[in-house]
């Protein structure tokens, strides 16, 4: 009986021990299982947030994708408006370019028509060898010319610079010849003679060189001229204005060399009137000669 308790007894505890240790187990099972639980519901929320995300990001792409797509037909009504301005570009250069060749054919028969105007006062005009002083012809040009000048100041009007200064230089220039050809692009260097006025001063310079020499030569000449008992003023001047040619009008030298060449009668005369300046010179001397002319006349009558 002892010995059937004391197993009956041992076997108790036995049990008890397995009941503990499945305790222990079941303890542990469910620790485990609410771990695992746990996690489940995290990564249940884990996944929720990511299809709220991905369904978030869903809406954007929809409302980017429409936004690119009115984007793109902006764009592309932008692009349309840009080649449309190009074409108008294109069309309005083409216009200019039309009318500035149109411009120039009216400004060529413009020019054309001035030439004609001009040419039969031209051709009455021999070409120039020196065979007379450069400012007479210089003013011969010039009147031709200026028969055109309402034709000329008309054309560039309707058409600015059809005949300019540099076109008339260009017909004094053509009534050159001789040793007066040719005529240089410059003088003196650096300066272009694409005026009448520039034209005229190297043709002085050219007829005096022609004619008397370098002007250092020709105030030398002129201290040996006078003015002969055979002169007129208009005979003496002609003799004596290719030596002041480049000459400043109030030389006072050159001034001083003319009076010298006087007879007394007219140096007293002149004298007394001082004149200021080399034409003023020559226009008193009209004057006096005249006077001596009428005054020997008196007295050769009475």
């Amino acid at each position: 009986m002892n010995n059937q308790a004391t197993q009956l007894q041992a076997q108790i505890q036995g049990d008890a021990q397995i009941i503990i240790q499945l305790q222990t187990q079941l303890a542990t099972a469910n620790n485990n299982f609410d771990l695992l639980n746990h996690a489940h519901n995290f990564q249940t929320g884990q996944l929720q947030t990511c299809q709220a995300d991905l369904q978030n990001w869903h809406r954007k792409h929809i409302k980017r994708k429409g936004k690119h797509t009115k984007q793109k037909a902006k764009h592309k009504k932008w692009e349309n408006k840009e080649k449309d301005s190009r074409l108008r570009i294109i069309n309005l250069n083409q216009q200019i370019l039309a009318l500035q060749n149109n411009l120039q054919d009216m400004a060529q028969a413009s020019r054309q028509h001035i030439y004609l105007t001009i040419a039969p006062k031209l051709a009455q005009i021999p070409t120039y060898i020196g065979q007379e002083p450069p400012d007479d012809y210089c003013n011969r040009i010039a009147q031709a010319i200026s028969y055109a000048d309402t034709l000329i100041t008309d054309a560039n009007t309707a058409n600015a610079n059809t005949f300019t200064d540099a076109h008339k230089a260009d017909i004094y220039k053509s009534q050159m010849g001789g040793k007066y050809l040719p005529v240089p692009a410059q003088y003196p260097n650096g300066t272009n003679i694409d005026t009448p006025a520039r034209f005229r001063i190297w043709l002085r310079f050219k007829y005096q060189q022609e004619m008397v020499g370098t002007q250092q030569v020709a105030i030398q000449r002129l201290a040996f001229e006078l003015f002969m008992p055979t002169d007129t003023p208009e005979t003496y001047e002609n003799r004596i204005q290719p030596f002041l040619l480049g000459v400043p009008n109030d030389d006072a030298n050159a001034l001083g060399f003319l009076m010298k060449h006087l007879p007394d009668e007219i140096f007293t005369r002149m004298k007394v009137a001082q004149p200021a300046d080399i034409d003023a010179f020559f226009t008193n001397l009209k004057n006096m000669w005249l006077e001596l002319v009428l005054l020997f006349e008196t007295q050769k009558s009475v």
